[in-house]
């Protein structure tokens, strides 16, 4: 008996973003979970690479160094700190190279999502540009309005050294001990050295991660959007519903810009997590939140208003928070025009919107 093939019902636009929302919500927990990933293969690079060879060298140096002022003119005090300025150059050129490579990875997972989701979804073969296209254009593209080269060597490697440095000199000046003054720079270990001055270039170096994926993630967007206007004609920003969501993200989820326009792109701030996608059609099917699924069409204003009260003060700051609770202030009212920052309360008061 010869089997029949039936022609597949044509899905409505409803149907495909229902299915592309899907795909989305666990792609962006996969994301996620690579971005974390690379901050810690990152960080662990930084750590080995700068932070215990820094220590390892003070420790070893010190103890031959004079005390108190004589410290600030000794001629060896300055080749130690000399030395301290090389390791974490080179340290950080190192790590520099590792954070690449992992934004070289996701560039190349970005594009091939796209690839694969454009054919099964929409059916469509997306004309994707080439992993080193992306990668070119994540350090090139301006992140939060610098190149990434600007905004590696002021977090890391020039706020690194400045702190090391003084709390060397400080320490020594002020007659300390060499295990003192490692301790303070390094932390404690029942603390799990998290009480340290090295902490804060920890945390650099994991901010900076996280935000250079979210910055490759959308340049890989951006250009293959670009180079698909014909078939996603418009693009909408979706932020994180959750109560860590910056109110520059919130103000912008769920607007949309025609994709070949001039439009804002993540990161907008540091540690960012919004993200871009395509408008295939109306919002649907359902969408991540804290507290679980929520329909695709809630924007973060709607979802902040089935939050208590006290969540909402966490989000807005407890005066913005009541205002906009009374109707007196938006979400848009809230960041200025040019998306680079947040109003304060004077400002606001300034505009007559408290």
């Amino acid at each position: 008996m010869t089997s029949i093939d039936f022609p597949q019902p044509r899905r409505t636009q409803r149907q495909l973003a229902a299915d592309w929302e899907s795909r989305e919500i666990m792609h962006d927990v996969l994301t996620f979970q690579f971005g974390n990933g690379a901050a810690a293969r990152v960080g662990a690079t930084f750590e080995r690479e700068v932070l215990r060879r820094v220590a390892a060298d003070i420790a070893s140096r010190l103890d031959s160094l004079p005390r108190g002022r004589a410290f600030v003119e000794h001629r060896r005090a300055r080749f130690l700190l000399q030395a301290i300025r090389e390791i974490v150059r080179k340290g950080s050129g190192r790590a520099r190279s590792a954070l690449l490579s992992e934004a070289r990875d996701l560039a190349q997972i970005e594009v091939q999502w796209l690839k694969e989701t454009g054919k099964s979804i929409l059916g469509v073969e997306f004309r994707t540009p080439p992993a080193s296209v992306v990668e070119a254009a994540t350090t090139k593209q301006p992140m939060l309005g610098r190149k990434f080269g600007e905004w590696f060597d002021d977090w890391v490697p020039r706020a690194t050294e400045r702190k090391i440095v003084a709390r060397v000199q400080a320490g020594m000046v002020a007659g300390e001990s060499t295990p003192q003054i490692v301790r303070s720079l390094q932390g404690t270990k029942a603390l799990r050295y998290t009480n340290g001055q090295m902490v804060e270039a920890r945390r650099a170096m994991r901010m900076m991660t996280r935000t250079v994926m979210t910055h490759t993630a959308a340049v890989a967007r951006d250009i293959t959007f670009r180079r698909n206007a014909d078939v996603v004609p418009k693009v909408r920003w979706v932020s994180t519903l959750d109560l860590r969501t910056s109110e520059i993200c919130a103000s912008l989820d769920g607007k949309t810009w025609a994709t070949d326009s001039a439009h804002p792109t993540p990161p907008q701030h540091p540690n960012c997590r919004s993200t871009l996608q395509p408008v295939v059609g109306r919002p649907a099917g359902n969408r991540a939140s804290l507290g679980g699924q929520v329909p695709a069409g809630t924007r973060y204003r709607e979802w902040l208003r089935t939050r208590s009260a006290a969540e909402q003060d966490m989000v807005l700051g407890p005066t913005k928070a009541a205002a906009w609770r009374a109707g007196k202030l938006t979400l848009d009212d809230m960041v200025d025009a040019s998306l680079s920052r947040v109003l304060s309360l004077d400002e606001l008061r300034l505009l007559h919107k408290l």
